[in-house]
């Protein structure tokens, strides 16, 4: 099963010349510098997706935010390459 799921993320990943956005590459260094992050290559993977998505959705609250249709605005913290269950895992559940 794991061979199957192996071969058919080699395919769709032939498919795309690069699923990052290149231009955020610098920003995505100067995060794990910032929080001393550090991955696997796997691992490394899914953070990168996890965190470029929160990224695009700061930038649109805060453009909202500019328009008047936030009172605040949001920036990167240390949790911004981790989905809710990851942060209620591995912060609320086990300190």
């Amino acid at each position: 099963m794991n061979l199957i799921v192996f071969f058919a993320l080699i395919g769709i990943v032939s498919c795309f010349p690069s699923l990052f956005d290149a231009d955020l590459d610098p920003h995505w260094k100067e995060f794990k510098q910032t929080f001393g992050k550090s991955y696997s290559k796997d691992e490394e993977f899914k953070r990168r997706i996890i965190w470029e998505n929160k990224i695009k959705w700061i930038v649109k609250h805060n453009l909202q935010a500019d328009l008047g249709f936030h009172s605040y605005h949001m920036g990167v913290n240390k949790y911004s390459d981790l989905n809710l269950p990851g942060v209620s895992v591995r912060y609320l559940l086990y300190g």
